[in-house]
């Protein structure tokens, strides 16, 4: 779906420059959720990934758009 995050280099350089971003997201979610995700390997690719879907669902409820 996401041209620019197919290979792990592209992955772990989306996640470095959104770091501290894509950590806050992680730490909402634990939070709402009262326990830790299940972080798959390599951390980099699994984490750009989420942080890149997590904003996309984000958005799409502003926009009160059903996914």
């Amino acid at each position: 779906m996401v041209g620019k995050l197919i290979y792990c280099t592209d992955t772990k350089k989306f996640y470095l420059k959104h770091i501290d971003e894509i950590d806050e997201l992680k730490n909402d979610l634990e939070e709402s959720l009262g326990e830790p995700l299940k972080i798959g390997y390599p951390l980099y690719n699994w984490l750009a990934l989420f942080g890149y879907e997590e904003m996309a669902r984000k958005i799409a409820d502003e926009l009160g758009l059903e996914i």
